[in-house]
């Protein structure tokens, strides 16, 4: 049983084999005699995009009496948006035509395809200007289709939204209106941080200047005035005190000082006959008794608490002298010693110290601004012969002067000789000229807006005693101030109060 069985096994496989041979040789004679034809502008595009002969000759293959319009083609492949692959066969598909008998049904779909949807209505944008050619942007969209297929992919290339820039004109507003023409304009910055000044005492309560500046912004503008008007510097005087002085301390007592004036004149008395022998020029000799006087006069302040002193010495002097009865006494009085006379001499040239940075904020003609400290001294002169048991004399005043002076610390100032004090007066009303017409627009109070300009000045004047060899001084700062003030062209303006501000006198 089991060999009968093997045996028909084998008969089995060998029928098979054999026809199996039979049925590839009989398909492939068939193949080799059946020419493939092949739609050519097809074949062109699919070995344009690169894809190899086997691939092209297969997608681009057509049936036994199928032809292949030109005008379906060029269509087909112009509208068409996806893989070369797909589009190939989609439009070989779509239009080939011919009389050979239906195909078979292809077989159901199992992959799923996407394809794009119509682009949809043309959306208008926003035109980007008011007024004259702008631009818009024109919006299409579409969306993404997907079905089940045995042909297509799986995917869809290319972007969902289509948009172009066209140019735009407002209707109402073809043409823009041109902006009236612009001129320079004047406006104030800022007033800067305030700058505090040295306090004018060292303890106690005293006084110190606070500075602030500001500057002029030009800038181009259809409204504005073309000057600022008003000063760059604001400044005003506080009080302050030294924290760590905020007292003064009290100064010690003062000390009296005490001097003698000069001796009076001589007063005489009666002439006494003193017995000695006559003489031709006088008949009856005599001694006569004379004396004369001073004053102890003390200078300061006479507080509680002050030292008293007293003049050393004498103060009235009686001596003898000859005469002669019956005749008056001579016109001469006795020779004395004065005391020897002193007085100051005259003051030496100012000594300067080294210029210390205050606090004062940087000028035009210094950056550094300082104080320096500086000093002159003077000699006590006496003249006279000092003898024995003349009295001391000392002089009256000081022999030294101190004080402060402004400095640059850029330089070591140079030596001034002392003038007379000037300051500049108060400045006088202000003057004003013709109303000017100007290119501002009209206003509700006034149609012709115009400028005028105005002036106003102030004196130096020098106080003191000008000597021979003084140096001429002159006041520090302006004379003669001037501005323009807005007016009315329609009527010459009269004096109008000007505008508030800040003014340097």
């Amino acid at each position: 049983m089991m060999l009968r069985g093997n045996l028909l096994v084998a008969i089995l496989a060998i029928v098979v084999a054999v026809l199996v041979s039979e049925g590839i040789a009989t398909r492939y004679k068939a193949v080799k005699k059946v020419r493939v034809r092949v739609f050519k502008p097809c074949v062109k595009l699919c070995r344009k995009e690169g894809l190899g002969k086997k691939k092209c000759k297969s997608i681009c293959a057509l049936k036994q009496g199928y032809t292949c319009g030109g005008p379906c083609w060029n269509s087909c492949i112009r509208t068409e948006d996806a893989p070369p692959t797909f589009v190939l066969e989609f439009c070989m598909n779509k239009c080939a035509s011919g009389s050979s008998p239906p195909p078979s049904p292809p077989p159901p779909p199992t992959t799923r395809v996407c394809r794009w949807s119509a682009w949809s209505v043309t959306q208008q944008g926003t035109c980007s200007v008011t007024c004259g050619t702008g631009t818009r942007t024109e919006t299409q969209t579409r969306t993404k289709l997907y079905s089940v297929s045995n042909a297509g992919n799986p995917e869809c290339f290319g972007s969902t939204i289509n948009q172009r820039v066209v140019s735009c004109t407002n209707p109402q507003f073809p043409v823009c209106p041109q902006p009236p023409p612009q001129r320079r304009v004047c406006r104030w910055s800022a007033w800067s941080v305030t700058q505090q000044g040295t306090c004018s005492v060292t303890c106690g309560t005293g006084t110190r200047t606070e500075t602030q500046i500001r500057s002029k912004l030009f800038s181009f503008s259809n409204a504005g005035n073309p000057e600022c008007f008003g000063s760059t510097i604001n400044q005003r005087v506080v009080s302050c005190t030294n924290p760590q002085f905020p007292v003064c301390p009290q100064p010690p007592p003062q000390r009296l000082v005490c001097n003698w004036s000069v001796w009076g004149t001589w007063v005489y008395g009666t002439c006494v006959s003193n017995r000695l022998p006559w003489a031709p020029s006088c008949p009856i000799p005599g001694t006569v008794a004379c004396h004369r006087t001073r004053q102890c006069i003390c200078r300061g302040k006479r507080t509680p608490g002050a030292i008293p002193q007293n003049c050393i010495g004498a103060s009235i002097e009686r001596k003898s002298r000859s005469c002669c009865v019956g005749l008056p006494p001579p016109p001469t009085t006795l020779p004395t010693t004065p005391p020897p006379a002193c007085r100051l001499g005259a003051w030496t040239p100012w000594v300067y110290g080294t210029c210390v940075r205050n606090t004062l904020p940087p000028t035009l003609t210094c950056l550094a601004p300082g104080t320096t400290p500086c000093q002159r001294t003077r000699q006590c002169v006496c003249f006279g012969k000092r003898t024995i048991g003349a009295i001391p004399q000392s002089c009256i005043g000081a022999t030294i002067e101190r004080k402060s002076q402004p400095c640059c610390n850029a330089a070591q100032p140079t030596t001034p000789t002392p003038t007379p004090a000037c300051r500049l007066g108060a400045w006088t009303p202000w003057v004003y000229g013709t109303c000017v017409r100007n290119t501002l627009p009209p206003t509700l109070t006034c149609l012709a807006p115009g400028t005028t300009p105005c002036q106003r000045t102030r004196q130096c004047v020098c106080f003191g005693k000008r000597t021979i060899g003084t140096i001429q001084q002159s006041c520090i700062g302006a004379t003669i101030e001037r501005k323009s003030q807005p007016c009315c062209n329609a009527a010459q303006p009269t004096t109008p109060t000007p505008t508030p501000g800040r003014e340097t006198l």
